[in-house]
This record gives structure tokens, C-alpha cells and sequence, in this order.
């Protein structure tokens, strides 16, 4: 937590998440945690809040009644998130795009993914950073998918996300409400 602020980020080495929240924070500080226990503390929780005090090399969750102590590593053993470069070499900008425009560009193409592993580059959907548009393709050897929109951001560069990451973005995204995201 910094700030106002604490940040999450989570992966499974297939898919990375980085989330920010509001929060209350006293005590600058990072640490790493298996995502599954301090989900399952949260969900359980019978109050909103949750407190957490890094000790030692244990993470202390409060919530409500309940108590617990997760065993933590070092935030520098934690896999870094993965950058995308820009057809230039540098990193492609992040840029503000509303949940459901994203959502409807994927859903809009990801039926056309390969399910077939052997076809690796097929299994996805491509978003191609034109400098003027977005376009997210998805191909399956048979069928193809192509979904545009005006793009906010100028780079170009060209990426794959895999179909896991896909479903998980359609899951996870908002069909119902323009709150913008931050997509990096």
C-alpha cells in the first residue's frame, strides 16, 4: 500500500492482473501472498473491512472476528508483469478505455479462437495498435473475426492475448457501465 492506494497484482503465469484500490494506508509497504487464502479470507469476511499489518515475514489479516496469519515472500521473487514494446522498441503507453467498449471488442472476436493447442498463435485474440485505430482479430483456420475502434493511443504495436486471458478479461469486465480502465 502507498498513499491512498493499494495496488494488487496477480498472476498465474498465463494471465497477469493489476488492480488499484482505495484504501486506507498507515504504513508504506509491499509483500506477496498466495492470492487463493487472502480471497477466500475476503469472501468469508463478515465486515467490509479488512485490516492488514505486515510482521515479520507474516501478512496479519483482520476481519470482523477473524484473524489470520499468511506467510509471505520476498515482492522481488514475485514474477514481473510483462511490458509491450511499441514497433519503435519502447514501451507501448498506457491508455484509458471504458470496460464495456473492451469488453464488446473481445466478446466481439473471441469466438473465432483457435482451441486447438498445437495452433499456438491462433489460440487468441491479436490487438493491433494501428496509431489511428484498435483492431482485435481472432482466427481460427476457418473463421475470422475483426472488431475496430478509434484508438487513444498513437503507438503502434501488435500483441496476442491469450484465449485464458480473454475469457478472464470477458469475466471479469463490466457489459453494463462505461467506467474507464487503465489498460497497460
Amino acid at each position: 500500500g502507498k498513499g491512498n492506494g493499494l495496488n494488487i497484482t496477480a498472476t498465474d503465469l498465463d494471465v497477469h492482473l493489476r488492480v488499484k484500490t482505495e484504501a486506507a494506508v498507515s504504513k508504506e509497504g509491499k509483500t506477496t501472498v498466495r492470492a487463493s487464502l487472502l480471497h477466500d479470507i475476503i469472501r468469508m469476511a463478515e465486515s467490509p473491512d479488512v485490516r492488514m499489518e505486515l510482521k515479520g515475514t507474516n501478512l496479519a489479516v483482520e476481519c470482523g472476528q477473524a484473524k489470520h496469519n499468511l506467510t509471505t515472500i520476498e515482492p522481488a521473487d514475485f514474477p514481473s508483469f510483462p511490458r509491450v514494446k511499441a514497433a519503435e522498441g519502447k514501451e507501448v503507453t498506457e491508455f484509458t478505455l471504458e470496460d464495456s467498449l473492451f469488453r464488446t471488442l473481445l466478446a466481439e472476436t473471441s469466438f473465432a479462437s483457435s482451441t486447438e493447442e498445437q495452433r499456438f498463435v491462433l489460440c487468441g485474440n491479436l490487438i493491433k495498435l494501428d496509431g489511428a485505430e484498435i483492431h482485435v482479430v481472432a482466427c481460427d483456420g476457418r473463421r475470422i473475426a475483426v472488431s475496430s475502434i478509434a484508438s487513444p493511443v498513437k503507438d503502434r504495436a501488435d500483441l496476442i492475448l491469450p484465449a485464458k486471458t480473454v475469457r478472464e478479461l470477458l469475466r471479469l469486465l463490466s457489459s453494463d457501465t462505461d467506467k474507464p480502465n487503465r489498460l497497460q
